[in-house]
């Protein structure tokens, strides 16, 4: 199963899959759609040296499309991602700023700016990026935006408006495992043991669950009282993932 660990930004992938269609451009001198068009194809290019590692060479295909189509949302949400990789935060702020005044309808930049600011300490003020994409129509993943919302209010801590926007991102997708497991969180956190019980094991029904999961079952026993089953997730944590910092935080707290 793969990592329940929060907040997502997925911005990379649907770039290149809404690029993909891109075709080649006309010889020079360029039209104002060949210039577009051309950018389109140098965020493609961005986007995927970046998914390789390869910073640099995404850096010049993205200030490329950038000179060629100043007006690109896609082409400064890429470059923000970037950014970010890289760890120029101001950069990465201007850039979001800049792609969602060029756009404010653009699901995909808000998703990814209420991402970076949450990651930032600013969890409050990113909660109305990602209501901003779940609301939006032409969203293809409204699912990520609730749960980001929910992860978000539940750092605020707002466990209230957590447990809603969590239910919301279950009501499109009810078998989607980063919203079940920080449902779990926000239930163990408003002291709901049976409900965080429930959705832990809905979590667990879709396959093996990783080292945050087997933590969350760890306290959840433990707040209900059922000792057996808390050192059963305390042993498969330490035996399948004894180097994770969820093995420390339970060697050093919980002591079974």
């Amino acid at each position: 199963m793969k990592q329940t660990n929060g907040l997502r930004w997925i911005g990379l992938m649907v770039l290149a899959a809404a690029l993909s269609g891109c075709v080649s451009v006309s010889p020079d001198p360029l039209s104002k759609p060949d210039m577009k068009r051309a950018a389109q194809i140098n965020v493609q290019l961005g986007v995927d040296y970046m998914r390789q590692g390869k910073r640099d060479l995404a850096m010049q295909k993205l200030q490329k499309a950038l000179e060629q189509d100043p007006d690109s949302s896609q082409a400064h949400t890429a470059v923000a991602l970037l950014y970010w990789k890289t760890g120029d935060m101001d950069k990465a702020r201007d850039h979001f700023d800049e792609a969602l005044d060029l756009d404010s309808d653009d699901p995909m930049a808000a998703n990814n700016y209420g991402t970076f600011l949450c990651h930032q300490g600013e969890p409050a003020d990113s909660v109305k990026y990602f209501l901003r994409a779940a609301n939006n129509p032409n969203y293809s993943q409204p699912e990520v935006a609730w749960t980001n919302a929910g992860v978000c209010a539940h750092k605020v801590p707002d466990l209230g408006r957590a447990e809603r926007y969590l239910r919301k991102a279950l009501a499109v997708n009810p078998q989607f495992a980063d919203a079940l497991a920080e449902l779990a969180s926000v239930s163990l956190d408003e002291k709901k043991y049976l409900q965080a019980r429930a959705f832990l094991q809905r979590l667990s029904a879709q396959g093996d669950l990783d080292a945050r999961g087997l933590l969350l079952g760890y306290k959840i026993e433990k707040a209900m009282g059922d000792a057996s089953s808390a050192r059963d997730y305390a042993r498969r944590l330490k035996l399948h993932f004894p180097d994770s910092s969820e093995a420390h935080q339970l060697s050093g707290t919980a002591g079974s």
